[in-house]
């Protein structure tokens, strides 16, 4: 079995039939997708550290290779890519902003090999 290293990419229905399976897919929420690489932290979607102080102080413990997005706020909120931006897109978290707001969601646990049921069961442990 070859494992090839994830790679967060945004596929639109037309490009269903395009896909070379097995692969894994999730929805996108409305927010940055965020990899997280141990020893490197959550980086965004173009492998970039996320310059935020706020996103170092709040996930930096997370041990495992996951994939997952931030998002600031109300992921069903017209506004939460704008707020996420803000909230993760420079040093400090604008003083309009809630440090507890900032959520980190989960889609899959990439240090369990195995199908997709297995490495869900993981992360819910």
């Amino acid at each position: 079995m070859v494992l090839k290293p994830m790679r967060p990419v945004t596929v639109l229905e037309s490009d269903i039939p395009k896909l070379r399976y097995p692969q894994l897919l999730s929805e996108k929420l409305n927010g940055f997708r965020a990899p997280m690489i141990p020893g490197k932290g959550l980086q965004s979607k173009s492998g970039e550290a996320f310059p935020s102080l706020i996103v170092k102080d709040l996930f930096s413990h997370l041990p495992h290779p996951l994939d997952c997005e931030l998002i600031y706020g109300d992921p069903l909120a017209r506004d939460s890519l704008q707020l996420t931006k803000s909230a993760v897109g420079s040093r400090h978290l604008p003083i309009n902003l809630a440090p507890n707001a900032l959520k980190l969601y989960v889609f899959d646990l990439h240090s369990s090999f195995g199908n997709a049921r297995d490495r869900y069961k993981a992360l819910q442990d």
